[in-house]
């Protein structure tokens, strides 16, 4: 049984602030959430091939049986 000194709570993203950032926090989310959210063109072409990036990364991390989690950062 794993002992986590900070046990994580299901739920959804919250809703972004009005500046378009998350609440501070830890955050669990399905790979749908964060493709709807930050996987999507904004304002540039750049995020829809980072997201498949980040999904064959995902791919292959859980094709190992080493990976339980997975930290997705973002950037200011």
């Amino acid at each position: 049984m794993r002992s986590d000194p900070w046990p994580t709570v299901e739920m959804s993203i919250p809703a972004l602030d009005d500046e378009g950032y998350l609440p501070p926090g830890v955050h669990v989310a399905t790979m749908e959430e964060l493709e709807a959210l930050f996987g999507q063109f904004r304002s540039s072409d750049c995020r829809p091939p980072l997201f498949t990036k980040l999904r064959e990364f995902i791919g292959e991390a859980k094709a190992t049986n080493f990976v339980e989690e997975v930290i997705v950062d973002g950037s200011l």
